[in-house]
């Protein structure tokens, strides 16, 4: 008996960050086997995606060139984050941490260790300022010195004044 090899081919995506972040629908591709058990898993899970969302995102799919505008987003996003990350830089103190993703729409702030970020997010909101605690990402508990910022979905002097505002708050910790 020969060695017979199987490749399977399965590729994943969503809407939520290039097209619409309230429809939450995703995209499957691969080979039809792996589809059909796909579709089967899916159907013990829900009951049925949002059809006018499908319809909708399927229309625009016809009529626009979705690589276009992921291209015009993707030259908005990276603005957004360099200002985010250049503005944190500045105005963050001494001791917290941030990263600065290649990708994506968050950047990810690490607090000294005595410090929960839930009780900055408290002063924060007095601000009119959010962002997301850290320990909610983590499941088996620790990190609540870390939070996620969010510089997608704000304009420009939104975005450097918010940080500022937060940076202003992280200085009272600190």
């Amino acid at each position: 008996m020969g060695l017979r090899i199987i490749r399977y081919f399965l590729c994943t995506g969503t809407f939520s960050k290039i097209f619409c972040p309230g429809y939450r629908i995703g995209w499957i591709a691969g080979d039809k086997d792996i589809i059909r058990k796909y579709v089967l898993v899916k159907q013990g899970v829900d009951l049925q995606c949002n059809t006018i969302a499908q319809m909708e995102i399927a229309k625009y799919l016809q009529l626009y060139d979705i690589d276009e505008h992921i291209e015009r987003i993707r030259d908005t996003y990276r603005k957004r984050r360099d200002l985010a990350v250049d503005t944190m830089a500045k105005v963050f103190p001494q001791g917290v941490t941030f990263t600065r993703p290649e990708g994506g729409l968050f950047s990810w702030v690490e607090l000294p260790a005595e410090i929960n970020a839930r009780d900055v997010l408290e002063k924060c909101l007095a601000r009119n300022v959010a962002f997301v605690p850290g320990g909610s990402f983590f499941p088996n508990g620790g990190k609540e010195n870390t939070f996620r910022i969010n510089f997608s979905n704000m304009p420009e002097d939104r975005i450097t004044d918010g940080l500022n505002r937060i940076g202003e708050v992280l200085k009272d910790f600190l």
